[in-house]
């Protein structure tokens, strides 16, 4: 019972904590600010409004984005210049808000430098910024994918709990050559946590080659025991270039059991297939640490014959202590005589 009541009163802390946190809404928006790129003669189509990039090995050049404060107001932007990367997801985010700890090829932000990582607009204020790209000295296969992130910067009070951060991306890609790369993806292991206090399961996909996958579809299901405990699929995913994808299974109130669990997992992209199986173990430890702190999975009630039992067993002490007492008094009185 107390167990329960702590659970209670946690949920109820989380619940009030989030009430007052601000959420933040991110998107591209032309009403704050305008991002707008000044076409390169390398560029491989003109009409794009991305930078999408061929140079031979060695060859430099200065981008230019022009930003323009469209507001009444000043304004100030942070600018950064990150690898593109695939979240947990299958979504390829330019951003740098998620990592990707994978060494599979060059790595573009070694070969382009931002000029300026904030800007202060006043209103109407139009400046331009630069992305210095220095190509690699040896030629390379496929695509080296980033992108600039600019983020308008707010000093505005949060009214309620919803704070607006407008935000605009801007994809880069460098090439030496525009032959067709193949992707070659590994279902390389797979291992439980914790998402936002729910169990789930990460299967780590590796994208070794430094070509964008499309249109991906993955069917999976985890079994344990030979029994089937989690099955979905997924369509409609994209994996970004030399890219470690964290695809995550949410468990749906599952509770975690000690012993071996197997993910099976097929991905087909185009005309290409892969398969993997790979197996990760939970000890009984983790699987309680994990099912106490899952706050969807339903905690059974204690059985209400054992607060039955403890009632009766409480009454007949009574009873015995109070004739106890009774004799005890009693034999007194006769002693005394």
């Amino acid at each position: 019972m107390l167990k329960q009541l702590i659970y209670l009163f946690r949920g109820v802390c989380l619940l009030l904590a989030f009430s007052f946190l601000p959420i933040v809404a991110h998107g591209e928006s032309l009403d704050s600010f305008d991002a707008v790129i000044h076409p390169s003669e390398h560029q491989i189509e003109k009409d794009q409004l991305y930078y999408d990039l061929q140079y031979q090995p060695k060859e430099s050049e200065r981008l230019t984005i022009t930003l323009t404060n469209r507001t009444e107001q000043p304004i100030k932007l942070k600018a950064t210049f990150n690898r593109a990367v695939t979240n947990s997801l299958g979504v390829v985010e330019y951003s740098g808000m998620n990592e990707d700890e994978s060494n599979f090829g060059p790595n573009i932000t070694d070969y382009v430098k931002l000029s300026d990582p904030t800007i202060d607009l006043a209103p109407k204020e139009s400046k331009d910024i630069y992305l210095d790209v220095k190509m690699p000295d040896k030629e390379f296969e496929g695509i080296l994918a980033g992108g600039l992130y600019i983020e308008q910067l707010s000093t505005e009070k949060v009214e309620g709990n919803i704070k607006n951060v407008f935000s605009r991306e801007i994809a880069v890609l460098l090439q030496n050559k525009t032959d067709e790369v193949k992707p070659n993806l590994t279902i390389a292991k797979a291992n439980a946590l914790q998402v936002n206090h729910r169990n789930a399961v990460n299967v780590i996909v590796d994208n070794e080659k430094a070509t964008y996958v499309k249109n991906m579809s993955v069917d999976y299901q985890v079994e344990k025991d030979g029994k089937t405990i989690a099955k979905a699929k997924k369509e409609k995913l994209t994996m970004a270039p030399s890219s470690r994808m964290p695809f995550l299974i949410q468990m749906d109130n599952t509770e975690f059991s000690p012993g071996t669990y197997t993910v099976k997992m097929t991905i087909n992209a185009d005309d290409q297939k892969w398969t993997g199986s790979p197996k990760f173990t939970i000890n009984q430890e983790k699987a309680n640490d994990y099912n106490d702190k899952d706050v969807s999975i339903e905690k059974e009630s204690t059985n209400p014959w054992i607060w039955i039992g403890i009632a009766v067993i409480i009454l007949l002490l009574a009873v015995v202590i109070f004739m106890y007492n009774r004799n005890r008094h009693l034999q007194k009185k006769v002693d005394g005589k």
